[in-house]
């Protein structure tokens, strides 16, 4: 969070099964120190790499209580992001935030990935230096219930022991690149795990498909159709092969559900979300399906992307 409500990409179109966590990543941060620079960087590619992301973007109104919204994006996460940086304590939102990504940790599977933005772990751990000054403030701040303190401490206390980045000498490039990439292979393992205790042979199925149908070169332009009866793993086994390929593209999308979907609001939100994945951003206006075709089009245009359209039962 920007600890600061909310910018993040769908959960819909990166859940492979119902047994795995929505959002892939839920990402907190104190706005004011990396809203603009190593976590936007961070989102971005995240995005790249089909992750879906939960980042809340506009800093809280003085007063409010963290949302609803926000702690169940913790508690549905399969990964927390937590970027430490000098100001992060002093927001009590940030705080309020990382007790609950800990309390996720013992209860669910939510695995905490800390970096150390310009600050010291051990500052962290023992609450020094500018996390001394934030608790000085929290503590002379009567809306602050006692007990909470205690648990902020205790959780800043848990996250200096685990293990995770430190940018005060690093590169943030290939810190980022690290960190995602850690990410995308944790979520495959997870979704191969998954699906091998669905559907016997997937990995068999996922390498016939891949050296039969997509072994793809530099030029080419395939499409690949999964047909067969309902229930028989369909969508399984087109999700298990976007995850495995998806990086190799410039730019990917999986949309789900397309004939419940279009048959809800029509086209035109299915070709937003397509233009806004491949294109990587959330400011797509699409007036008719015409436009939106050209759009497409246009996107898609010299880029080598990866589309996958789940459960089509019609051309148009």
């Amino acid at each position: 969070m920007a600890c600061s409500p909310t910018t993040q990409t769908s959960p819909s179109s990166s859940s492979s099964s119902s047994s795995l966590p929505p959002w892939d990543v839920f990402l907190s941060f104190h706005g004011e120190d990396t809203r603009n620079s190593f976590t936007a960087h961070l989102y971005t590619a995240l995005k790249q790499r089909s992750l879906s992301t939960f980042r809340d973007d506009k800093e809280l109104e003085r007063g409010k209580y963290i949302s609803e919204e926000l702690l169940n994006a913790i508690e549905n996460s399969m990964y927390a992001v937590i970027v430490l940086s000098p100001n992060y304590a002093f927001s009590r939102w940030c705080l309020t935030e990382l007790a609950k990504i800990i309390e996720c940790m013992k209860k669910t599977r939510l695995i905490i990935l800390p970096v150390f933005y310009h600050v010291d772990p051990s500052h962290v751990r023992n609450q020094k230096c500018t996390f001394a000054e934030a608790f000085d403030k929290h503590e002379n701040d009567l809306r602050i219930v006692v007990d909470h303190l205690q648990t902020w401490r205790s959780a800043l206390h848990k996250m200096g022991h685990i293990s995770g980045w430190d940018l005060r000498d690093g590169d943030e490039s290939t810190v980022i690149q690290e960190i995602v990439g850690k990410i995308h292979d944790g979520k495959l393992n997870s979704i191969v795990s998954t699906v091998s205790k669905k559907l016997v042979g997937i990995g068999s199925r996922v390498e016939k498909m891949m050296n039969s149908y997509l072994n793809i070169g530099p030029d080419d332009v395939r499409f690949v159709g999964i047909l067969g009866m309902g229930g028989i793993g369909k969508t399984t086994l087109a999700r298990a092969v976007y995850d495995r390929i998806s990086s190799q593209f410039e730019a990917s999308s999986f949309i789900p559900n397309v004939r419940e979907e279009s048959a809800r609001g029509g086209l035109v939100p299915l070709q937003t979300q397509l233009l806004s994945d491949i294109l990587m951003t959330s400011n797509i206006v699409i007036r008719d399906i015409e436009r939106g075709s050209n759009a497409i089009c246009q996107g898609l245009c010299r880029k080598k992307v990866l589309v996958v359209l789940d459960d089509v039962d019609q051309t148009q």
